[in-house]
Protein backbone atom coordinates (compact mmCIF):
# COMPACT_ATOMS: atom_id res chain seq x y z
CA UNK A 1 0.00 0.00 0.00
CA UNK A 2 2.83 2.04 0.52
CA UNK A 3 4.73 1.80 -2.36
CA UNK A 4 1.67 2.29 -4.27
CA UNK A 5 0.66 5.99 -2.72
CA UNK A 6 4.64 6.42 -2.95
CA UNK A 7 4.47 5.78 -6.95
CA UNK A 8 1.53 8.03 -7.25
CA UNK A 9 2.93 11.36 -5.31
CA UNK A 10 6.33 10.31 -7.65
CA UNK A 11 4.20 10.53 -10.73
CA UNK A 12 2.30 14.05 -9.58
CA UNK A 13 5.30 15.57 -8.79
CA UNK A 14 6.82 14.45 -12.57
CA UNK A 15 3.74 15.65 -14.26
CA UNK A 16 3.40 19.02 -12.90
CA UNK A 17 7.58 19.98 -13.43
CA UNK A 18 6.75 18.22 -16.96
CA UNK A 19 4.22 20.57 -17.69
CA UNK A 20 5.95 22.87 -15.98
CA UNK A 21 8.73 22.57 -18.79
CA UNK A 22 6.22 22.81 -21.91
CA UNK A 23 4.49 25.87 -20.58
CA UNK A 24 7.05 28.66 -21.70
CA UNK A 25 5.45 26.92 -24.86
CA UNK A 26 1.90 27.50 -24.38
CA UNK A 27 3.41 31.28 -23.63
CA UNK A 28 4.87 31.55 -26.70
CA UNK A 29 2.31 30.59 -28.80
CA UNK A 30 -0.40 32.59 -27.09
CA UNK A 31 -0.11 35.62 -29.07
CA UNK A 32 0.05 34.37 -32.36
CA UNK A 33 -2.99 31.84 -31.82
CA UNK A 34 -5.02 34.76 -30.60
CA UNK A 35 -5.87 35.62 -34.04
CA UNK A 36 -7.07 32.22 -35.10
CA UNK A 37 -9.08 31.31 -31.48
CA UNK A 38 -9.95 32.86 -28.50
CA UNK A 39 -8.10 32.47 -25.30
CA UNK A 40 -10.48 30.24 -23.34
CA UNK A 41 -10.53 27.99 -26.44
CA UNK A 42 -7.10 28.20 -26.55
CA UNK A 43 -6.51 27.03 -22.68
CA UNK A 44 -8.82 24.37 -22.93
CA UNK A 45 -7.33 22.81 -26.00
CA UNK A 46 -4.02 22.79 -24.11
CA UNK A 47 -4.73 21.69 -20.97
CA UNK A 48 -7.48 18.72 -22.60
CA UNK A 49 -5.24 17.86 -25.24
CA UNK A 50 -1.56 18.42 -25.04
CA UNK A 51 -1.37 18.25 -21.12
CA UNK A 52 -3.72 14.93 -21.01
CA UNK A 53 -1.44 13.13 -23.37
CA UNK A 54 1.49 14.97 -21.42
CA UNK A 55 0.24 12.60 -18.51
CA UNK A 56 -0.28 9.74 -20.28
CA UNK A 57 3.39 9.66 -21.57
CA UNK A 58 4.56 10.38 -17.96
CA UNK A 59 2.54 7.81 -17.06
CA UNK A 60 3.30 5.13 -19.37
CA UNK A 61 7.17 5.67 -18.95
CA UNK A 62 6.85 5.78 -14.83
CA UNK A 63 5.31 1.99 -15.77
CA UNK A 64 8.87 0.12 -16.52
CA UNK A 65 11.18 3.11 -15.83
CA UNK A 66 13.78 2.00 -12.77
CA UNK A 67 13.51 5.75 -11.63
CA UNK A 68 11.21 8.43 -12.57
CA UNK A 69 11.78 10.09 -16.12
CA UNK A 70 14.06 13.07 -16.24
CA UNK A 71 11.86 16.10 -16.65
CA UNK A 72 14.65 17.54 -18.99
CA UNK A 73 14.03 14.73 -21.11
CA UNK A 74 10.41 15.42 -21.93
CA UNK A 75 11.16 17.74 -25.50
CA UNK A 76 10.43 17.03 -28.70
CA UNK A 77 13.90 15.24 -29.56
CA UNK A 78 13.05 12.61 -26.59
CA UNK A 79 9.25 12.52 -27.81
CA UNK A 80 10.81 11.54 -31.53
CA UNK A 81 13.27 8.74 -29.85
CA UNK A 82 10.16 7.24 -28.01
CA UNK A 83 8.19 7.26 -31.56
CA UNK A 84 10.83 5.86 -33.64
CA UNK A 85 11.41 2.91 -31.08
CA UNK A 86 7.90 2.02 -29.88
CA UNK A 87 6.15 2.56 -32.86
CA UNK A 88 6.32 -1.27 -34.36
CA UNK A 89 6.17 -2.83 -30.87
CA UNK A 90 2.29 -3.84 -29.14
CA UNK A 91 3.88 -3.50 -25.32
CA UNK A 92 4.70 0.35 -26.34
CA UNK A 93 1.92 0.86 -28.20
CA UNK A 94 0.57 3.04 -25.38
CA UNK A 95 3.57 5.18 -24.76
CA UNK A 96 3.94 5.78 -28.90
CA UNK A 97 -0.03 6.24 -29.38
CA UNK A 98 0.41 9.69 -26.19
CA UNK A 99 3.76 10.43 -27.66
CA UNK A 100 3.10 10.88 -31.07
CA UNK A 101 -0.20 12.87 -30.59
CA UNK A 102 1.55 15.07 -27.86
CA UNK A 103 4.69 15.78 -30.29
CA UNK A 104 2.21 16.43 -32.89
CA UNK A 105 0.30 19.04 -31.09
CA UNK A 106 3.93 20.92 -29.99
CA UNK A 107 5.17 20.57 -33.24
CA UNK A 108 2.41 22.74 -35.51
CA UNK A 109 1.67 24.99 -32.51
CA UNK A 110 5.37 26.47 -32.74
CA UNK A 111 4.77 27.33 -36.46
CA UNK A 112 2.62 29.97 -35.01
CA UNK A 113 5.45 31.60 -32.78
CA UNK A 114 6.14 34.85 -33.21
CA UNK A 115 8.77 34.66 -30.50
CA UNK A 116 11.73 34.72 -33.40
CA UNK A 117 11.94 36.93 -36.44
CA UNK A 118 7.97 36.76 -37.20
CA UNK A 119 7.85 36.68 -41.15
CA UNK A 120 4.04 36.15 -42.40
CA UNK A 121 4.39 35.66 -45.94
CA UNK A 122 6.33 33.19 -48.05
CA UNK A 123 8.88 35.49 -50.64
CA UNK A 124 11.84 34.99 -52.30
CA UNK A 125 14.10 37.01 -49.82
CA UNK A 126 12.61 35.88 -46.57
CA UNK A 127 12.45 32.23 -46.82
CA UNK A 128 14.31 31.40 -50.21
CA UNK A 129 14.38 27.47 -49.72
CA UNK A 130 10.47 27.12 -48.88
CA UNK A 131 9.98 29.57 -51.66
CA UNK A 132 11.74 27.51 -54.21
CA UNK A 133 10.95 23.98 -53.00
CA UNK A 134 7.24 24.89 -53.04
CA UNK A 135 7.38 26.42 -56.65
CA UNK A 136 9.23 23.44 -57.97
CA UNK A 137 6.85 21.09 -56.19
CA UNK A 138 3.33 23.05 -56.33
CA UNK A 139 3.75 25.70 -59.03
CA UNK A 140 3.02 28.76 -56.96
CA UNK A 141 2.22 29.80 -53.80
CA UNK A 142 -1.69 29.89 -54.03
CA UNK A 143 -1.40 26.81 -55.64
CA UNK A 144 -0.07 25.41 -52.31
CA UNK A 145 -1.90 27.13 -50.00
CA UNK A 146 -5.02 25.98 -51.84
CA UNK A 147 -3.54 21.92 -51.42
CA UNK A 148 -2.45 22.75 -47.97
CA UNK A 149 -6.35 23.88 -46.96
CA UNK A 150 -8.25 21.05 -49.16
CA UNK A 151 -6.26 18.35 -47.62
CA UNK A 152 -6.74 19.63 -44.12
CA UNK A 153 -10.04 20.57 -44.65
CA UNK A 154 -10.91 16.63 -46.25
CA UNK A 155 -10.45 15.98 -42.54
CA UNK A 156 -13.00 14.20 -40.30
CA UNK A 157 -12.50 13.82 -36.95
CA UNK A 158 -9.23 14.30 -35.47
CA UNK A 159 -5.49 14.69 -37.80
CA UNK A 160 -3.30 17.02 -38.94
CA UNK A 161 -2.47 18.02 -42.50
CA UNK A 162 1.51 17.70 -43.00
CA UNK A 163 4.24 19.43 -45.84
CA UNK A 164 6.67 17.30 -45.48
CA UNK A 165 10.53 17.68 -47.05
CA UNK A 166 10.64 14.34 -49.31
CA UNK A 167 14.00 13.46 -49.53
CA UNK A 168 15.36 10.62 -52.15
CA UNK A 169 18.53 10.36 -51.45
CA UNK A 170 18.73 7.77 -54.97
CA UNK A 171 17.64 10.78 -56.98
CA UNK A 172 21.41 10.88 -57.81
CA UNK A 173 21.46 7.66 -60.22
CA UNK A 174 19.27 9.99 -62.37
CA UNK A 175 21.57 13.11 -62.55
CA UNK A 176 22.65 12.10 -66.37
CA UNK A 177 19.16 11.70 -67.72
CA UNK A 178 18.74 14.95 -69.50
CA UNK A 179 15.23 14.38 -70.61
CA UNK A 180 13.72 15.99 -67.54
CA UNK A 181 14.69 19.41 -66.35
CA UNK A 182 12.84 20.80 -63.15
CA UNK A 183 10.49 23.59 -63.11
CA UNK A 184 13.12 25.55 -60.88
CA UNK A 185 16.17 24.85 -63.01
CA UNK A 186 13.85 26.33 -66.34
CA UNK A 187 12.95 29.09 -64.13
CA UNK A 188 16.96 30.35 -63.15
CA UNK A 189 18.44 28.93 -66.11
CA UNK A 190 20.33 32.07 -67.69
CA UNK A 191 19.94 34.37 -64.83
CA UNK A 192 21.86 36.07 -62.50
CA UNK A 193 22.48 34.31 -59.13
CA UNK A 194 20.41 37.12 -56.33
CA UNK A 195 21.30 36.70 -52.65
CA UNK A 196 18.47 34.58 -51.99
CA UNK A 197 19.59 32.22 -54.97
CA UNK A 198 23.01 32.19 -52.87
CA UNK A 199 21.57 30.96 -49.84
CA UNK A 200 19.53 27.95 -51.63
CA UNK A 201 20.52 24.60 -50.09
CA UNK A 202 18.06 22.30 -52.10
CA UNK A 203 18.88 19.96 -54.73
CA UNK A 204 16.51 19.38 -57.76
CA UNK A 205 15.76 15.83 -58.32
CA UNK A 206 16.58 14.51 -54.32
CA UNK A 207 14.26 17.36 -52.40
CA UNK A 208 10.76 18.08 -52.96
CA UNK A 209 7.61 19.17 -50.94
CA UNK A 210 4.29 16.72 -50.11
CA UNK A 211 1.04 17.19 -48.20
CA UNK A 212 0.19 14.17 -46.44
CA UNK A 213 -2.81 13.82 -43.62
CA UNK A 214 -2.69 11.47 -40.75
CA UNK A 215 -5.24 10.88 -38.62
CA UNK A 216 -6.18 10.12 -34.58
CA UNK A 217 -2.30 9.23 -33.08
CA UNK A 218 -0.75 8.73 -36.79
CA UNK A 219 2.75 9.83 -36.60
CA UNK A 220 4.12 12.01 -39.47
CA UNK A 221 8.22 10.76 -38.64
CA UNK A 222 6.86 7.34 -39.98
CA UNK A 223 5.08 8.36 -43.67
CA UNK A 224 6.98 7.07 -46.34
CA UNK A 225 4.13 5.24 -48.42
CA UNK A 226 5.63 7.23 -51.57
CA UNK A 227 6.58 4.73 -54.30
CA UNK A 228 6.57 1.66 -52.35
CA UNK A 229 9.05 2.80 -49.92
CA UNK A 230 6.61 2.20 -46.75
CA UNK A 231 6.79 -1.91 -47.84
CA UNK A 232 10.49 -2.03 -48.60
CA UNK A 233 11.23 -0.15 -45.13
CA UNK A 234 9.24 -2.72 -43.57
CA UNK A 235 11.05 -5.82 -44.88
CA UNK A 236 14.35 -4.34 -43.93
CA UNK A 237 13.55 -4.13 -40.73
CA UNK A 238 12.44 -7.64 -40.72
CA UNK A 239 15.31 -8.20 -42.06
CA UNK A 240 17.59 -6.69 -39.83
CA UNK A 241 15.76 -8.25 -36.86
CA UNK A 242 16.00 -11.76 -38.02
CA UNK A 243 19.73 -11.27 -38.29
CA UNK A 244 19.65 -9.48 -34.67
CA UNK A 245 18.43 -13.01 -33.34
CA UNK A 246 21.05 -15.37 -35.53
CA UNK A 247 23.40 -13.10 -34.11
CA UNK A 248 22.10 -13.77 -30.27
CA UNK A 249 22.37 -17.42 -31.17
CA UNK A 250 26.22 -17.35 -31.94
CA UNK A 251 27.16 -15.31 -28.95
CA UNK A 252 25.07 -17.26 -27.28
CA UNK A 253 26.66 -20.80 -28.34
CA UNK A 254 29.92 -18.98 -28.29
CA UNK A 255 29.46 -18.26 -24.51
CA UNK A 256 27.87 -21.81 -23.98
CA UNK A 257 31.36 -23.46 -25.10
CA UNK A 258 33.34 -21.29 -23.05
CA UNK A 259 31.68 -22.37 -19.75
CA UNK A 260 30.89 -25.92 -21.04
CA UNK A 261 35.19 -26.60 -21.90
CA UNK A 262 38.23 -25.88 -20.17
CA UNK A 263 40.29 -23.05 -21.44
CA UNK A 264 43.08 -25.25 -22.65
CA UNK A 265 40.54 -27.61 -24.15
CA UNK A 266 38.29 -25.24 -26.33
CA UNK A 267 37.88 -25.83 -30.12
CA UNK A 268 39.61 -23.23 -31.69
CA UNK A 269 37.79 -24.18 -35.06
CA UNK A 270 34.18 -23.93 -33.91
CA UNK A 271 35.52 -20.06 -32.19
CA UNK A 272 37.03 -19.36 -35.42
CA UNK A 273 33.66 -20.57 -37.23
CA UNK A 274 31.46 -18.92 -35.39
CA UNK A 275 33.90 -15.40 -35.10
CA UNK A 276 33.85 -16.17 -39.60
CA UNK A 277 30.00 -16.15 -39.30
CA UNK A 278 29.55 -13.06 -36.84
CA UNK A 279 31.20 -11.59 -39.13
CA UNK A 280 29.46 -11.96 -42.40
CA UNK A 281 26.01 -11.20 -40.66
CA UNK A 282 27.19 -7.75 -39.44
CA UNK A 283 28.35 -6.78 -43.13
CA UNK A 284 24.97 -8.05 -43.79
CA UNK A 285 23.53 -5.74 -41.20
CA UNK A 286 25.75 -2.85 -42.39
CA UNK A 287 24.22 -3.03 -46.10
CA UNK A 288 20.83 -3.28 -44.42
CA UNK A 289 21.15 -0.10 -42.41
CA UNK A 290 22.64 1.24 -45.62
CA UNK A 291 19.71 0.57 -47.72
CA UNK A 292 17.29 2.11 -45.17
CA UNK A 293 19.05 4.91 -45.01
CA UNK A 294 18.94 5.25 -49.20
CA UNK A 295 14.84 4.97 -48.57
CA UNK A 296 12.78 8.23 -49.62
CA UNK A 297 11.94 9.81 -46.28
CA UNK A 298 9.42 13.03 -45.05
CA UNK A 299 10.58 15.42 -42.88
CA UNK A 300 7.87 17.67 -41.60
CA UNK A 301 8.50 21.18 -41.72
CA UNK A 302 4.34 21.90 -41.02
CA UNK A 303 1.75 20.56 -39.45
CA UNK A 304 -1.89 21.99 -39.36
CA UNK A 305 -4.26 20.31 -36.84
CA UNK A 306 -7.89 19.72 -38.05
CA UNK A 307 -9.23 18.74 -35.13
CA UNK A 308 -12.44 19.94 -33.97
CA UNK A 309 -11.42 20.61 -30.66
CA UNK A 310 -9.33 23.29 -31.99
CA UNK A 311 -11.80 25.47 -33.97
CA UNK A 312 -15.21 24.21 -33.37
CA UNK A 313 -16.19 26.73 -30.86
CA UNK A 314 -15.12 29.64 -32.44
CA UNK A 315 -16.12 28.75 -35.66
CA UNK A 316 -18.59 26.50 -36.02
CA UNK A 317 -19.77 23.34 -37.98
CA UNK A 318 -19.23 25.57 -41.09
CA UNK A 319 -15.99 27.29 -40.77
CA UNK A 320 -13.44 24.93 -40.70
CA UNK A 321 -11.84 25.86 -44.05
CA UNK A 322 -12.02 29.72 -42.63
CA UNK A 323 -10.14 28.61 -39.09
CA UNK A 324 -7.79 26.80 -41.99
CA UNK A 325 -7.24 29.66 -43.78
CA UNK A 326 -6.82 31.74 -40.69
CA UNK A 327 -3.45 29.08 -39.44
CA UNK A 328 -1.75 29.97 -42.60
CA UNK A 329 -2.13 34.03 -42.36
CA UNK A 330 -0.81 33.64 -38.85
CA UNK A 331 1.72 31.16 -39.11
CA UNK A 332 5.61 32.11 -38.90
CA UNK A 333 7.39 31.32 -42.13
CA UNK A 334 10.72 31.82 -40.93
CA UNK A 335 10.47 28.78 -38.26
CA UNK A 336 9.36 27.03 -41.52
CA UNK A 337 12.22 28.36 -43.24
CA UNK A 338 14.78 27.38 -40.30
CA UNK A 339 13.11 23.90 -40.28
CA UNK A 340 13.92 23.08 -43.87
CA UNK A 341 17.36 24.18 -43.57
CA UNK A 342 18.08 22.46 -40.65
CA UNK A 343 16.60 19.03 -42.59
CA UNK A 344 18.59 20.44 -45.74
CA UNK A 345 22.21 20.18 -44.54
Amino acid sequence: MFKQIASKRVLSTTTRKCQQQLIPEYNNIQSGVSNVVTKSTLSSYWQDRAMFHLNKVVSEINKTAETPVEISKINEDYLKEVIDSKILTSSGRQLYLNASILNNIVFSLKSLSPSKKFVNQITKAETPNLYALIIESFGSIKEFETVLINSANSISGDGFSWLLLNIDNMGDNFVGDKSYTSIFEEKTAGTETDESEKRLLIKSRIHSLKVVNTYNAGSPHFFQKNNGIFKRTLQYMEMKTELDEIEKKILAKLDEDAVSRDISSRDASMTESAERSLEKLRVEKDRINFLMGQQNRGVPILGLDASPKFWLLDHGVNGKKNFLKELLKNTNWNIIEERLVHSLK
